[in-house]
């Protein structure tokens, strides 16, 4: 059960905002044509990588806190240039949350931005201020329904789904990209869940983030390029699910906001425990500050947030990922050379 949850809380951390509007599926790999698959492939081996590499590095080192994870795998200088990076990462991440919940009340509920925004914020605030037991619990409850959602975005028939002209360069490194910015949280929220109990469960939670992953991609990927003029809209899993109508236009708005609240505690417990560690100050009077600036600042859009310092992003989550790869294959490598030796 510790891994199931721990698996839930990777996913729901990964599939935001970018995922369920149908955006980043879009940008990352549908639009390199007849490859997005083996790109979205290839981010699930990231992924697993990733999260398998994340849960030894605490098991083995025994780190406390994020600083000290960032140490175990790349040299001070780059250290510290991430963990800021990615400390102010955690918190544009949670306030864009804020401020992607505000539109979707407006749009989707008529509700007054402000309002919408002030209710998701209370519904953060009972789960963040109740610690990492609270997350656990929301996503094994959460994250099931948010796969499910997702999936059901899958075209009945596959044949109608045409691919899109490429835009040129590589699936690759793009499924790199989008790979590093979506687990930088992974260490924090590892750390606060304890040390992990071994190398099973290091493995297990890995393939489990990898499966879900991979498989709302290629389902929510073949939905979008199935229905017309999806892959054109600014939301273009919403244009998936007003296309088909009835049930699917409620399984969308339930889908975006489990995936909003997911990665709004994700984002937030981690920006919460950056704050405490590097200012000093408690955990609980961190997240009151941050809750409490988060409706004024939900008047700034979603892209505002990201594009100011979104290369900086990029490059402390590319840092983080290839050094926790890096890591993961050299403890292999040691480990295949004792078994020769011995």
């Amino acid at each position: 059960m510790r891994t199931i949850k721990k698996a839930c809380v990777f996913t729901g951390m990964a599939v935001g905002a970018g995922f369920a509007s149908g955006r980043e599926i879009t940008d990352y790999f549908l639009e390199y044509g007849g490859v997005w698959v083996s790109g979205l492939l290839f981010a699930g081996v990231l992924f697993f990588l990733a999260v398998c590499g994340t849960s030894l590095i605490v098991r083995r080192e025994g780190t406390a806190d994020y600083g000290g994870y960032l140490l175990c795998i790349m040299g001070r200088r780059a250290a510290a240039f991430t963990l800021w990076v990615s400390g102010l990462f955690f918190f544009v991440m949670f306030f864009a949350m804020i401020s992607a919940s505000a539109t979707a009340a407006s749009e989707l509920f008529g509700i007054p931005e402000r309002t919408g925004a002030a209710v998701f914020v209370l519904v953060c605030a009972v789960v963040i201020l109740n610690g990492i037991d609270a997350v656990e619990k929301m996503s094994l409850f959460l994250v099931p329904a948010l796969v499910l959602g997702v999936t059901l975005m899958a075209p009945e028939n596959w044949s109608m789904a045409e691919t899109l002209e490429p835009k040129g360069g590589s699936v690759y490194i793009s499924a790199v990209i989008y790979v590093s910015y979506n687990v930088i949280a992974a260490p924090a929220l590892v750390i606060g869940e304890g040390r992990p109990a071994s190398a099973r469960e290091d493995i297990l939670t890995g393939l489990m983030c990898c499966a879900a992953l991979t498989v709302m991609g290629i389902a929510a990927g073949g939905g979008i390029l199935s229905a017309d003029g999806a892959s054109a809209a600014e939301f273009p899993l919403a244009a998936v699910a007003e296309s088909r109508g009835g049930m699917f236009k409620y399984c969308y708005t339930a889908v975006f906001a489990i995936a909003l609240l997911t990665t709004a505690v994700c984002n937030g417990m981690a920006a919460a425990d950056f704050a405490a560690e590097r200012f000093g100050i408690e955990r609980k009077t961190a997240a009151v500050f941050m809750l409490g600036a988060s409706v004024p600042l939900s008047g700034i859009s979603f892209s505002a947030f990201v594009s100011k310092i979104y290369p900086l992003f990029g490059l402390a989550g590319i840092l983080q990922l290839v050094g926790t790869i890096v890591y993961l294959a050299g403890h292999l490598t040691k480990g295949r050379r004792r078994k020769e030796n011995n």
